[in-house]
């Protein structure tokens, strides 16, 4: 909310003329002649009008100042206002500059400011978190911020000058104190296998195609997901989600024994079931990844 301006200009020729002869008796007991042609009159009134014009001129803000004002907010004592510009249009430009997100301090803005200034696919930062330790503590880690980058073309690896322009832009705009780290996404390898049953005169070729083209878009780190928004950052894979993605496909009748593997990086491959997923962990599910077969083909 604005602070209210004060009106200093709220008393007008007339009513400083009334306020001055009001204090005759009381300042000056022998004047008696109040009649206008009287000198002491006419002093009072000349001067009631010098005084109404200073409280016009008192309760004006001059460009001048106007400038001033906009250079304090801009932080730049050399600014000038471009002469083909107006005072008006330059104090609302400084003041939507004002309103636009700078400082970097909570997870919103540290994702905002990236992905305003630089071409991107995804950005999910984890508060007192250190990624860039091969080891995470069970613990958190006070003071330190971790930005995941997905680029726009995802399992690639992050340019390492990117890495550096987007690290260097969040450095001037922290909090004092704060530790970042800008590094790229976990990926876990998911294998999937599965039994489809078709129905009758459907050609499995293309019913296999159209499967695996849905589980890819499913888990795809920058469009998959319930909300197409991506798939969520550590979110578990449950085998009802693939019965139900494949189930629905075109021509199927229904999906029978998936079985789910995964392989994060530097472990062996492990049953779906006894992995525990980290919460920077995104789903890898490429094309070889997915085995999909027709049972009732050599029966």
């Amino acid at each position: 909310m604005p602070l209210p301006l004060p009106n200093l200009d709220d008393h007008d020729y007339a009513d400083l003329v009334e306020m001055a002869r009001s204090l005759i008796p009381s300042e000056c007991p022998e004047w008696t002649d109040h009649n206008p042609s009287d000198t002491g009159i006419i002093l009072i009134e000349l001067f009631a009008w010098l005084t109404e014009l200073l409280l016009y001129q008192v309760n004006q803000v001059p460009d001048s100042s106007q400038q001033v004002f906009l250079r304090l907010l801009k932080g730049d004592e050399t600014w000038e206002k471009p002469k083909n510009q107006s005072l008006q249009a330059a104090t609302q430009e400084t003041i939507l500059a004002l309103r636009k997100r700078y400082r970097a301090v909570t997870a919103a803005d540290y994702e905002a400011l990236v992905m305003e200034n630089f071409a991107v696919g995804r950005v999910k930062v984890f508060e007192n978190r250190n990624l860039t330790l091969k080891t995470q503590p069970p613990e958190p880690v006070a003071g330190h911020i971790s930005l995941v980058i997905v680029p726009q073309e995802p399992f690639t690896v992050l340019d390492p000058a990117l890495q550096t322009k987007i690290a260097d832009l969040l450095e001037e705009r922290r909090l004092l104190g704060t530790k970042q780290h800008v590094v790229s996404p976990e990926y876990v390898n998911v294998s999937i296998t599965a039994n489809l049953y078709l129905e009758a005169g459907r050609v499995f070729e293309q019913v296999k195609a159209a499967g695996i083209a849905q589980l890819q878009q499913f888990f795809h780190p920058l469009s998959g997901g319930e909300d197409k928004q991506g798939w969520p950052f550590g979110r578990a894979v449950y085998i009802s989600e693939i019965y139900q993605q494949l189930d629905q496909l075109d021509g199927v009748d229904y999906v029978a024994k998936v079985a789910v593997t995964v392989k994060p990086p530097g472990q062996n491959e492990l049953l779906l079931k006894n992995y525990e997923w980290q919460a920077h962990q995104l789903v890898k599910l490429s094309q070889s990844q997915i085995v999909l077969t027709d049972p009732e083909a050599n029966s």
